[in-house]
């Protein structure tokens, strides 16, 4: 069991720390902003390393395509803290799909680096590891993170328009 969450411990703290600009939209309560919002509060929450408020962002009946449960992935990422001092995201947005008012079907690439990523342009010199991910957002009191499916991908796919 942990050999296939250390495999795929990156994809997994990708999805949680994933940035997003919260330009989309003029209306701070869209539901566009919203789900903008929840992934920039898993960013914030993840570079404070605050192991509860990411905990609080994942639903409790999460599960990936990997057959990961909540509490295992929060146990992934407490590993992945520990191993590593500093993780650095930018991300990019293709595509958020209503399937009604409270569940919501995200598709994003995430590249992670353990240096600063001051621009896309960078990323191949920092070595980042590209992920798309493909993620299952439901409302209940606020936004979580319900299910995950990922795989690697290329700068050149992160940056087609």
């Amino acid at each position: 069991m942990l050999g296939i969450l250390k495999y795929f411990a990156k994809p997994v703290i990708l999805l949680l720390l994933s940035t997003l600009s919260l330009s989309c939209s003029d209306d701070k309560n869209s539901p566009d902003t919203q789900i903008h919002s929840f992934f920039e509060s898993t960013r914030l929450a993840v570079e404070r390393r605050a192991h509860d408020d990411i905990a609080n962002l994942i639903h409790p009946d999460y599960r990936d395509h990997n057959g990961l449960n909540k509490k295992q992935l929060v146990q992934l990422l407490r590993g992945y803290f520990f191993r590593h001092r500093h993780i650095y995201l930018v991300n990019q947005i293709r595509s958020i799909e209503w399937q009604d008012n409270t569940h919501a079907f995200v598709v994003l690439y995430v590249a992670m680096a353990g240096k600063k990523i001051e621009t896309l342009d960078t990323l191949q010199g920092l070595g980042a590891r590209i992920i798309r991910l493909e993620c299952q957002l439901i409302k209940d009191r606020h936004w979580r993170l319900l299910q995950a499916k990922w795989r690697d991908a290329s700068i050149s796919e992160m940056l087609q328009d």
